[in-house]
């Protein structure tokens, strides 16, 4: 096995030793308290994309609101609302949420290119389950699409209806709605939507509210159907300090688990200790499990 820590600042959104020395220092003790001095109603009522996330916390929708920040602030609604939003965005772990789609695209990539070599250009077949807004999937796909070296189809699966027209409307501004389904259906329905194994499963984002056993069970399932050396692409939160913030304050309860954690929990569901990979991004908030059936 391979664990390893992402540290590309080209890529990634990193904390420079200033900013580390303010966390432990102020930042983290005044968020971590922040809710006993009513922080629910302040975030809310600070920004309207932080209000937008505290409501729809847990869903796509909220994830939607972080990973398609753009860095800058903006003043429609205000100028507290453009400093508090702006300031929100670049609390730790809402940096690793962005960072996380950043390297499961990488690594999403790199798996393609591999694939596409081994299978001499055929077309690679992409399960997203609990695939939300599909947004790295369909990012990726959707250079492969442009490039035309490399046909990929790609099937997102969401129990929320709201979820496929949402991956639906993305994939058509990415131009790969013709190789694209968007299916409202469970993880235990696959008899519905899977024709063939597929080359690829990416499930990234459920198994931070499945405890030890529910993520085991959902694992040996995915590695059931697909595809013999096939690769599962998973992630799961790691304890950080601004775990009591985020559950507080932000309303988002999670199952954190260290990398060891999430391996023991991968070799308990049948796939390939040896050849797999589990990598941090650069703030050590989420492990992104590669493994191999």
């Amino acid at each position: 096995m391979n664990f390893s820590v992402e540290d590309d600042s080209r890529y990634y959104e990193m904390a420079g030793l200033v900013r580390r020395f303010f966390n432990v220092v102020l930042i983290y003790p005044f968020l971590n308290n922040f809710h006993r001095l009513g922080g629910k109603y302040f975030l809310k009522s600070s920004s309207r994309k932080a209000a937008e996330v505290h409501t729809l916390a847990t869903t796509f929708k909220a994830l939607e609101v972080l990973y398609t920040f753009d860095h800058k602030m903006h003043f429609i609604y205000g100028f507290w609302d453009g400093i508090f939003t702006f300031l929100w965005q670049h609390v730790m772990n809402v940096k690793a949420v962005r960072n996380r789609l950043q390297l499961v695209e990488k690594k999403l990539h790199q798996i393609i290119q591999e694939s596409s070599k081994a299978t001499n250009g055929r077309e690679i077949t992409i399960l997203s389950i609990g695939a939300g807004s599909a947004r790295a999937v369909i990012d990726v796909a959707g250079v492969y699409a442009r490039d035309g070296q490399q046909r990929i189809k790609v099937i997102a699966v969401d129990k929320n209806p709201d979820a496929a027209k949402y991956s639906l409307n993305l994939a058509k501004q990415f131009s790969i709605v013709n190789s694209f389904q968007a299916i409202t259906a469970s993880l235990g329905d696959e008899d519905r939507y899977l024709k063939a194994p597929p080359d690829i499963v990416e499930m990234v984002g459920l198994l931070d509210y499945f405890d030890d056993d529910q993520a085991v069970k959902v694992m040996k399932r995915v590695y059931n159907f697909l595809k013999p050396g096939g690769i599962f692409i998973t992630a799961n939160v790691n304890n950080n300090p601004e775990r009591p913030f985020v559950t507080h304050t932000a309303g988002w309860e999670l199952i954190y688990r260290t990398p060891s954690q999430l391996c023991v929990l991968s070799e308990r569901a049948g796939f390939d200790i040896e050849h797999s990979e589990f990598i941090q991004e650069p703030l050590g908030i989420h492990t992104v499990a590669i493994l191999r059936k």
